[in-house]
């Protein structure tokens, strides 16, 4: 049987986990830098909340947690942040854990991590805590997800865009859905997404349950549980906006108030913020990061891929994303250093 590159690809990586090549890595040549990987939900396939690409199983979490803690420096960002900040050295193959949005499953993945001693930080969409704001990411997937119509069809009057057209007779075409609605949405104020959002969920109107279970999002309760068992929190904006599309008044509102509300509600000191991705859309700029300086964060953080050292732009920070494949997490995490090894090796 003839393997696609894709398949081949993997096998090689599989073949070096296995056979123990990145553990050596690690030992022979430790990593000086900072990864900071980065997770969305913990959740089992078929949630309509958040999309696979996004998504990692329970178990999947957990086989990761397992082998980080075990073979890697798994620390705090706000202590990591500290080491960069001051000099300090940071411990060899050094990794913090970080979650974006705050679904609620991430009490899933909080109990994983307190079994094997492990930490993270988790960016807060603080308006949708206790679901008390629907967390407007989800409710595009839900609707269209969840809808009977075979077609999707809605005003939407922003930008150059006057209306929406979608079919929906397949599972691809309605990830394709998804996906263009909510570029579209990332694209807009804040007050031209209400609107969309308005006329999506009338043109939607069948489907009446808000989602699958009782809760959606991180309670309060949730929360505090997580900061006493030594997690931290972070900001990620009040309500998940795009921040350079919201504008520059409404983006700042975004990030001040989403850190008053965390620090006032859990008695927090100095925190850390995620940017929300923009997916297509340009998602940070120099002035949003110039805003979340001012609006008091002590670090931002992005959705580019990277390490980090002390030349980093603490506003600017990469992350590696995380999927469900551990060995695919572990050649993130060590390719670079393979590659660096290998040309060095050829040049000797």
């Amino acid at each position: 049987m003839k393997l696609n590159r894709e398949t081949a690809t993997f096998c090689v990586k599989w073949l070096l986990f296995r056979l123990g090549f990145f553990r050596l890595l690690r030992w022979g040549w430790p990593r000086r830098e900072l990864a900071v990987l980065r997770y969305h939900a913990v959740c089992l396939p078929g949630c309509t909340y958040a999309s696979r690409g996004i998504a990692v199983t329970p178990k999947g979490f957990e086989r990761q947690v397992r082998y980080l803690t075990k073979h890697y420096a798994v620390m705090p960002l706000e202590e990591a942040v500290a080491c960069l900040r001051s000099g300090r050295p940071l411990p060899p193959n050094a990794v913090a854990i970080t979650f974006d949005d705050g679904y609620h499953d991430n009490d899933t993945a909080f109990h994983i991590l307190r079994a094997h001693g492990g930490c993270a930080t988790f960016f807060l969409t603080s308006n949708c805590i206790d679901d008390r704001e629907i967390f407007w990411v989800s409710e595009v997937r839900h609707l269209i997800l969840r809808t009977t119509q075979a077609v999707l069809q809605f005003k939407a009057d922003v930008h150059h865009v006057s209306e929406c057209a979608f079919s929906l007779h397949t599972a691809e075409e309605r990830e394709a859905a998804v996906s263009q609605v909510t570029r579209l949405i990332k694209s807009c104020t804040l007050a031209e997404r209400e609107t969309v959002l308005q006329a999506l969920r009338t043109a939607l109107a069948d489907v009446d349950k808000p989602f699958d279970g009782p809760q959606l999002m991180l309670s309060s309760e949730q929360v505090q549980d997580m900061l006493d068992g030594g997690m931290s929190v972070g900001g990620h904006t009040l309500t998940h906006a795009n921040l350079p599309s919201a504008g520059l008044a409404d983006a700042e509102r975004e990030l001040l108030q989403c850190r008053r509300d965390l620090q006032q509600r859990f008695g927090l000191g100095a925190m850390a913020m995620a940017y929300p991705n923009g997916g297509a859309n340009a998602y940070v700029t120099q002035e949003i990061q110039r805003l979340a300086q001012e609006t008091g964060y002590d670090s931002a953080w992005t959705s580019a891929s990277g390490f980090v050292d002390e030349t980093t732009d603490l506003f600017c920070g990469p992350r590696i994303g995380v999927s469900e494949s551990l060995v695919q997490l572990i050649y993130d995490l060590e390719g670079e250093r393979l590659r660096a090894r290998l040309s060095s090796a050829g040049r000797g």
